[in-house]
């Protein structure tokens, strides 16, 4: 592959843009427009599922009916092998996600702006009988232009294909889902319409409306609980928008806007009235004013929502369980434990009562795919027969396409993992003539498909030099040549000159000739006049075995005392074969024990000689 990977002969995969459950995205250099183009890649393990498959395709349909300024615009779509991609428009900027996260809350009259843009788009997804089923921050694009551009029809649904969907299909985020989603029904125009709102009531608040430690229980909350009033987080919120976005999250579909054209009307006018009244609904309003006029109105929808709220928690919770019903003891029985069933296996135990499911899918790394991870209702609880039941099921462990890094920098590969969750397992410095700090090998090449946190090994380049004949030369010399190549003179050993040479270089290593990475250490043996000591010459050779890009060597004499005097340390890369050469200067003859170290091991033992 070169380092690269090309879709369809002309899409250059370069950098990871964002990831999905469904795909990831790249942008990528277009050969034939010589333009960038955003590339998404269904994921490997997807590819075999026709279920997935099917929606990846519904995605390219769907987007290829729309052309809209607050759209992104699909140019192409394609296979290559097994990999099926779909090309679109590359929209420099950030989410709407990463935008609030930034900002924490956004100006209410920003916020309204941001919102109208969306509703442009969703009045033309609708319009051409398209439900998007899955808006949320993360497919909102804040494009530097200025513009808003909504992405991702990934689960968009064409309304004319029908509006029935199987309840084990995947569901939308569930922070941002609809009720009617959230229980396993249908999405409509006044789904997308909610989903919308809640984005909007994230953006004056600052956080979403309903959250909980896992998808079931936001899941519950979206069916069963109204939201807080967004004034009572944010008081610059007026009370013609909180009337708007009350409209908005109405839990019936038919007391919200019954189309996008309508909710961006009443948020025009909230700009204009920001006193609000003007808004339809059977939501409450929170001016006193229409509080009087509607007090007994008030009174009967207090009863009313906790009669629907009873109603909707004997909903969730009415699961039959075989055990009570072979007793004939009513429709009542406890919940039975569907966890760690296949999902077949856990449908097949709720059938039999007539029990339907709403399935939320979940990535999990130790749960194998297919398997129930939680329910809603809890195991004996007591539930009816005919009641539905939510199951959270195991998608196995997130996998990801390993990206293009060989070419780039070491700071490029970091950021194109971190932005994926994949750890660098492994650095090694390697001697290259590509320019320092390149990334020129990795391990798993791009294309393969890997769980994250199996990480990536990275072959970085170092600059590399060549030891120069620095023989015979002064030691002050010698020194000052190798320095100036970024090299380290780390250890001078001397050998008794027999014809007259003093501080003069008698050996380097490494060698004359070897190249080595910059900043590298060597060894300089040198000339020196006879000393009035004893002597030993020391030549050990050993092997460098560790899994470290480089080691310290260290060797040492062991005193008459036991302890050890260290005669020599450096540092060495992995190598088959190392040879130490050491001569030592004692005051007194005898023998003394000689070891090397490599790192914290022993390698080499011996017994010299000073004479």
């Amino acid at each position: 592959m070169n380092g690269t990977v090309t879709l369809g002969g002309r899409y250059v995969l370069q950098e990871v843009v964002g990831t999905g459950g469904m795909s990831v995205v790249y942008r990528a250099t277009d050969l034939k427009r010589h333009c960038d183009v955003a590339v998404k890649v269904l994921r490997k393990e997807l590819m075999g599922d026709p279920a997935f498959v099917k929606r990846f395709e519904h995605e390219a349909r769907a987007v290829s009916r729309l052309d809209h300024p607050n759209i992104i615009s699909m140019m192409d779509v394609g296979q290559d092998g097994d990999v099926r991609y779909i090309v679109m428009e590359y929209v420099p900027g950030y989410t709407l996600k990463q935008f609030i996260a930034q900002r924490g809350r956004v100006a209410p009259q920003e916020a309204i702006n941001i919102t109208l843009e969306i509703l442009a788009a969703v009045n033309h997804a609708h319009k051409h009988h398209i439900i998007h089923r899955d808006l949320k921050p993360q497919n909102i694009l804040l494009a530097d232009s200025g513009t808003v551009k909504v992405s991702d029809f990934g689960i968009a649904q064409q309304k004319d294909l029908g509006n029935t969907i199987n309840t084990s299909e995947v569901l939308g985020s569930v922070h941002y889902i609809s009720p009617e989603q959230a229980r396993g029904f249908a999405a409509n125009e006044q789904s997308d319409l909610y989903s919308v709102t809640v984005m909007l009531y994230e953006m004056v608040t600052g956080r979403v409306p309903f959250d909980g430690e896992t998808p079931t229980a936001i899941a519950v909350k979206q069916i069963k609980e109204a939201p807080i009033p967004p004034r009572q987080f944010e008081s610059a919120v007026s009370h013609a928008l909180e009337e708007v976005i009350l409209k908005g999250m109405e839990k019936d579909p038919r007391r919200r806007y019954q189309s996008a054209a309508e909710m961006a009307a009443d948020l025009r006018h909230a700009l204009r009235s920001p006193s609000g009244g003007f808004v339809d609904g059977e939501h409450e309003p929170k001016r006193p004013v229409r509080r009087k006029k509607r007090k007994h109105r008030h009174q009967t929808r207090i009863w009313t929502m906790v009669a629907i709220s009873a109603a909707v928690a004997a909903l969730l919770t009415s699961i039959l369980v075989l055990a009570l019903s072979r007793l004939g003891s009513g429709s009542t029985v406890p919940m039975p434990n569907t966890i760690n069933m296949t999902l077949d296996e856990a449908e097949s135990e709720l059938e039999q009562y007539d029990i339907s499911t709403t399935i939320i899918e979940a990535y999990h790394d130790e749960i194998p795919k297919g398997v129930v991870i939680s329910q809603s209702p809890t195991k004996g609880t007591g539930v009816e027969r005919g009641s539905r039941a939510i199951l959270t099921v195991s998608k196995g462990m997130d996998m990801v396409m390993v990206p293009v890094l060989t070419g780039g920098s070491r700071a490029e590969a970091v950021r194109e993992l971190d932005a994926l969750s994949i750890p660098i397992k492994e650095e090694k410095l390697v001697v290259s003539n590509l320019e320092t700090g390149t990334v020129v090998g990795q391990d798993p090449e791009a294309g393969n498909w890997i769980v994250p946190s199996d990480g990536v090994t990275l072959e970085i380049s170092g600059s590399s030099v060549e030891i120069p004949n620095v023989i015979d030369e002064a030691v002050d010399q010698a020194t000052a040549e190798l320095e100036a190549l970024g090299l380290k003179v780390t250890a001078r050993v001397y050998y008794p000159s027999a014809d007259g040479k003093v501080d003069n270089v008698m050996n380097i290593s490494p060698a004359v000739g070897t190249r080595v990475l910059r900043g590298s250490d060597v060894t300089l043996t040198l000339f020196a006049a006879p000393p009035d000591v004893y002597t030993a010459m020391i030549d050990v050779k050993f092997a460098v075995e560790t899994g470290e890009p480089t080691t310290t060597v260290r060797a040492v004499l062991v005193e008459e005392d036991g302890t050890e005097e260290e005669v020599y340390s450096g540092e060495a890369a992995p190598t088959s074969s190392m040879r130490l050469t050491l001569t030592l200067e004692r005051s007194t003859p005898g023998s003394r024990e000689f070891r090397v170290y490599v790192g914290d091991k022993q390698v080499a033992e011996e017994t010299v000689m000073f004479e």
